[in-house]
């Protein structure tokens, strides 16, 4: 990439999709994530999940976060659910995301 074009790609001047592409390869970013970048200037780039043939993953997410996470969706789609069927769902929704290996058994 010539230093022109890697200017114009830094000041946000229009350039060609294979561009962003190339741009993503040499960062080491998973590809479409410099145009997510110029739709979402919000948007923070984390490091590339590849490296040097090696993939990273998230640390699962808690039982407990995940039951959070289900109460606060229920209360605010369903507020005429009862704290049991709100727990109900909680211990099904963790239940089938175990069985599909998902979530870690405790």
């Amino acid at each position: 990439m010539s230093i022109t074009t890697w200017r114009r790609v830094e000041e946000g001047q229009s350039v060609r999709d294979v561009t962003y592409a190339r741009v993503d390869e040499v960062l080491g970013w998973p590809l479409g994530t410099s145009a997510r970048v110029i739709d979402d200037p919000d948007y923070t780039p984390m490091a590339s999940e590849v490296v040097k043939g090696a993939r990273f993953s998230k640390a699962p997410l808690s039982s407990d976060a995940l039951r959070q996470a289900i109460q606060n969706a229920t209360i605010a789609t369903a507020p005429g659910l009862t704290g049991a069927q709100i727990q109900e769902l909680q211990e099904r929704a963790i239940e089938e995301l175990r069985r599909q290996g998902l979530l870690p058994r405790d």
